[in-house]
């Protein structure tokens, strides 16, 4: 049976972030052999005689090195053995005791494997970018190794990007590495794109923890090793999704049917701080409209659609703190006070229509996706539609 694959839904975002190392191409590999090359000959040059303890490419390299910069991994993982050296100068020779010279040692090694072992990709994640960009969406390669290019260059994938921010830029620019989301942030900069519409697909703790820290709109895990608890650090990080492979991603809304999954952080099932509504039930629109009102403390607006009217369906409303009018009515041969909230000019007035037919109503129309998320925690409300108008 066809797994069902979840869809990257372009109402929602306009543009995907890839990590390099272990989401598009397979050398996060080449990266840990390097990594523990470096440090078992350096822990065996500082042992003593009783030996030392190995680099363990499970524990040592996700905890302190996976997916940070270079010199912040070597400095990290020196730090947790209990060695302090100094920090030394980017420009210090490989042979050098410095956190800077192990890094460049390090950087050394990598280039020689990759010289030897060359560089495979992930072919799912190689057609998912094909299929976003079909789709019109960005994609945009942000990567802590400073080897970024010279990986895409040798897999002939650089092409695949509308842009590149990688160890270099970084340095160049003086932005902070992952876990911090200043590499993340400066991608969807140059491609002029809203974080709340990106998407962050990333295989490192690190990543996931500097794409929840900079609020990007939907970020995807990739477990690769498909372990559970790998995948629940994902989840705890800031993942959204978590997946095995890319293959279970799919770009763009089908058109025959909406039975697929659309992938928003505020639709995942179990999540509190969301209120989601399927399907438009005209019953129940006054309920909606005030279980999804947003306000600031100063004014509140009830959660009516852009275009809604004072009707049997909707009832838009926007009040101010301490806007009352009091009013005395006389009744039964009694005179009542009563103080109502007053209602301040609408300001949710944006309405459209199709050439040659009345102004668009809900009612009036076929109706094939209707979805209302409200996100408590963002206080944000959005409202997709999907509809056939009388000519289609």
């Amino acid at each position: 049976m066809a797994t069902r694959k979840q869809i990257i839904n372009p109402e929602l975002f306009d543009a995907v972030l890839f990590d390099l190392d272990g989401v598009v191409t397979r050398t996060a590999d080449t990266h840990a052999s390097a990594w523990k090359k470096l440090f078992d000959e350096y822990l065996e040059k500082k042992g003593d005689i009783d030996g030392y303890v190995p680099f363990d490419l499970l524990d040592d390299y996700i905890k302190y090195v996976d997916g940070k910069p270079r010199y912040k991994g070597v400095k990290a993982f020196i730090a947790s053995r209990s060695i302090d050296i100094p920090y030394g100068s980017v420009h210090d020779a490989p042979d050098k005791e410095t956190i800077c010279g192990l890094g460049n040692r390090k950087n050394q090694i990598f280039s020689d494997l990759l010289k030897k072992e060359g560089v495979k990709v992930y072919e799912s994640t190689i057609d998912l970018i094909k299929q976003l960009r079909k789709n019109g969406f960005k994609t945009a390669i942000v990567s802590s190794s400073k080897n970024c290019r010279q990986v895409l260059k040798a897999a002939d994938i650089e092409i695949l990007f509308d842009t590149r921010v990688d160890g270099v830029v970084s340095e160049s620019l003086g932005l902070t590495g992952k876990p911090e989301p200043d590499i993340f942030l400066e991608a969807a900069k140059r491609l002029d794109t809203d974080v709340n519409r990106c998407v962050v697909v990333e295989d490192a703790l690190s990543g996931v923890a500097a794409g929840k820290k900079g609020g990007f709109g939907m970020i995807i895990g990739v477990n690769r090793t498909n372990q559970a608890d790998q995948a629940q650090n994902l989840k705890q990080k800031g993942a959204h999704l978590v997946v095995n492979d890319l293959c279970e991603i799919k770009a763009g809304v089908l058109a025959k049917s909406f039975s697929h999954d659309l992938i928003s952080p505020d639709l995942e099932k179990g999540s509190s701080w969301t209120q989601i509504y399927t399907g438009f039930d005209p019953e129940d629109e006054g309920r909606r409209e005030t279980l999804c009102a947003l306000g600031n403390g100063y004014f509140v607006t009830r959660g009516a659609a852009p275009g809604a009217k004072d009707d049997d369906v909707h009832y838009p409303g926007t009040y101010l703190a301490g806007g009352y009018n009091r009013l005395k009515t006389k009744i039964a041969g009694r005179i009542v006070e009563n103080e109502d909230l007053v209602n301040i000019p609408n300001w949710l007035c944006l309405n459209f229509r199709i050439p040659g037919e009345a102004w668009f109503r809900l009612k009036d129309v076929k109706i094939f996706l209707y979805r209302q998320v409200l996100n408590i925690k963002k206080g944000v409300l959005t409202r997709i539609i999907k509809f056939r108008d009388k000519k289609k």
